[in-house]
């Protein structure tokens, strides 16, 4: 009798969501083996793992940085870019080491414009993240540019970032000839010209006084 015929519950629903949360459960062990396999130097099986994931899901992360690092290891630096800047700076896990990456990567490759651009957009996010600052103040003072960089240092300082090896890292290690005589020449005409203190305290750098710098430093970031 067809009114006794008791209707038996579809359970596809259950069955698609235990399915998917089965695939995300893989997905996150293939990341997680390709970045193992990475730290490890197996570029090929970690390039082999994280293409697994990204066949499923193109924009995962940890995957994209995995093979980021892949490309770059292998001197693919365009298609490396083209992995990491898949990833938003914003991203919690991998935003900001990714792109931090992306400028060193940029800066080894003697692609100044680009590190710098990307120093910037990275800051926007992370405004104190206190290795791309450095980063930034070191490849401005390389192209001659030291009073930008020293904007750069004056924030570094702001910071609490003090200490005598990343002030001085962050610059040129060669002075500049008779630097120190020609600013405090200067300065005697131009005592408040802030491109002039700056350099000051570039040279005081130089000397390995940071504390001396530090005090030029916080004089102009009163101003």
């Amino acid at each position: 009798d067809a009114s006794n015929t008791k209707q038996v519950p579809k359970k596809t629903g259950l069955a698609d969501k235990s399915k998917n949360t089965s695939s995300e459960t893989d997905r996150k062990s293939s990341s997680l083996r390709a970045l193992k396999l990475l730290e490890g130097r197996r570029f090929d099986e970690s390039w082999e793992e994280c293409q697994k994931v990204l066949l499923q899901s193109p924009a995962d992360s940890r995957a994209l940085y995995v093979a980021g690092h892949v490309l770059n290891q292998r001197k693919k630096t365009e298609q490396a870019f083209q992995m990491i800047d898949r990833i938003p700076v914003a991203d919690p896990e991998y935003g900001l080491q990714a792109h931090r990456d992306g400028v060193q990567w940029a800066y080894a490759n003697v692609r100044l414009a680009d590190a710098e651009r990307r120093s910037k957009v990275l800051l926007q996010t992370h405004p104190k993240d206190s290795e791309t600052i450095k980063t930034l103040a070191s490849l401005l003072d390389l192209q001659g540019r030291r009073f930008e960089a020293a904007r750069w240092m004056q924030r570094l300082v702001e910071l609490g970032q003090t200490d005598v090896n990343p002030l001085v890292f962050a610059v040129d290690t060669v002075k500049p000839v008779n630097s120190d005589s020609i600013v405090e020449k200067l300065l005697e005409s131009h005592p408040d010209a802030p491109r002039l203190r700056s350099s000051q305290a570039f040279g005081m750098l130089y000397e390995k006084k940071p504390e001396a710098a530090e005090t030029v430093f916080r004089s102009l970031l009163d101003e």
